[in-house]
């Protein structure tokens, strides 16, 4: 019997400051849509594969901002879907498909490929003149914004310290420790997550305060040109 498709062939808007909007379509089957974020990172490097006319050309695909596209979209579905149904986890969600962008692209094609995809320390380099007024833990989810604060450099400030915490998070207890979390977040029903269930989850496996975590990628000083 056939997979029914949990979010169906979607279109996700992605905006970047220079380029016209992407449309990109996906779809997730149910199999997919349980799976660790990592898991489904792998995954969508089919629909990478896919946009290339042969062999050789997806052997050699070398195009950054339409992998970090494909990639953060897919692994965000998939966390909204499953993961994360709480308005104050959008840091946490925003973060981890931006890591997961970035580490598949390193694991798939090395480190400078995957700076094509996502550099964080230009990206912080960029957002460094907003620092103080960072508080990932209020960023507001996009249903909760005007178009004006979707736009304004803060808001993509945000994205670039959110993506910060979850390498750190990842510095601290290692490249395995995304999926425990998740596995860990995944025992409380996705409609009533929030930031005391990651919290939670987060003592449990490592004994420490995730509010710590955050703050040192919300305070620590840059260091020149970059994380």
């Amino acid at each position: 019997m056939p997979k029914r498709p949990v979010v169906g062939l979607a279109e996700y808007r992605v905006k970047f400051s220079k380029y016209p909007p992407i449309i990109l379509p996906l779809g997730l089957e149910e199999d997919l849509a349980t799976k660790t974020p990592d898991a489904l990172a792998r995954e969508a490097v089919s629909v990478l594969r896919g946009m290339c006319r042969n062999a050789e050309t997806r052997l050699s695909y070398r195009e950054g901002r339409m992998a970090l596209a494909v990639l953060h979209e897919a692994v965000e579905a998939g966390l909204v879907d499953r993961y994360l149904g709480g308005a104050d986890l959008r840091w946490l969600c925003e973060g981890v498909s931006n890591y997961m962008a970035w580490k598949i692209a390193r694991d798939r094609a090395g480190e400078a490929f995957a700076r094509e995809v996502y550099d964080l320390d230009r990206q912080l380099a960029n957002a460094v003149g907003w620092q103080r007024q960072i508080d990932l833990r209020r960023w507001a989810v996009v249903e909760n914004q005007s178009q004006a604060e979707q736009e304004a450099p803060l808001s993509a400030a945000h994205y670039a310290f959110a993506t910060r915490a979850v390498f750190e998070l990842v510095r601290q207890n290692g490249e395995d420790f995304l999926p425990k979390l998740f596995q860990e977040v995944a025992k409380t029903p996705r409609e009533k997550t929030s930031m005391k269930t990651v919290e939670k989850a987060y003592r449990k496996i490592t004994g420490k305060r995730l509010g710590d975590v955050i703050k040192v990628a919300e305070r620590t000083p840059l260091a020149a040109g970059g994380g």
